[in-house]
Formats: structure tokens, sequence, C-alpha cells
């Protein structure tokens, strides 16, 4: 979860910036589940869409949690993907308040967005 509100302060960051930033927040919205692994394994996705897939942090809970339930494979070992799983979740809830502050520096010096 944390690496999911640092997720969506990264995308709200780039609200302040695009105008219409609602599109990117719901093609991310409908694209995550999928890229997630939430149907299905991500290892079945096509290569370029299996790189992607692993940026997401939903990638890794999602396959941790289906280890645990389902007693399945995971897609590294289940120690490496905790792991990357606690850094992921700290680089971006940092990452995400880090830009969406900047950006909101940003744009109310432009004035743009009704600051």
């Amino acid at each position: 979860m944390t690496a999911s509100f640092g997720f969506a302060f990264l995308i709200f960051g780039l609200t302040l910036v695009i105008r219409e930033g609602d599109e990117i927040v719901s093609l991310l919205g409908n694209a995550a589940p999928l890229l997630g692994g939430l149907y299905f394994p991500v290892t079945l996705l096509p290569t370029p869409l299996l790189v992607i897939s692993y940026v997401f942090p939903f990638t890794w809970g999602i396959d941790l949690l289906r280890a645990v339930f389902l007693d399945s494979k995971t897609i590294l070992s289940f120690e490496t993907e905790l792991i990357l799983l606690f850094i992921m979740s700290l680089g971006y809830f940092g990452m995400g308040i880090l830009s969406y502050k900047s950006l909101e520096i940003k744009m109310r010096r432009k004035g743009i967005q009704g600051f």
C-alpha cells in the first residue's frame, strides 16, 4: 500500500502539470491490474509489457500474495521479492512526495490549475 500511495503522488504531481491529467490516471488505473498480474501471472505477458510490469509495485505484491495463499512459485525468490517490494515502497513513496511537492511549487509560481 505504501508503494501505491507513492505511485499515486507521482501521478497527482503530473496532473498539476497536465491540465487533462485524469486521462493518465484512468489509463494507469485500468492498466495496473493487467500489468500487475491480478488476472494472470505477469510471466505470460509479451516481453515489452513484462518489462513495464516489473516497474509496478503491484506486480511484486500480487506475486507474493499469490505465493502465500496459493502456494505458487514466485518470479524471483520469496525473500528477494519481499526486499524488492520494501525498497520499491520506500522509493516510490519518497519520489512521489518529492515530485508532488516540487511540481506543486512550480505550478504555484506559474499560476496554473487554480493556484
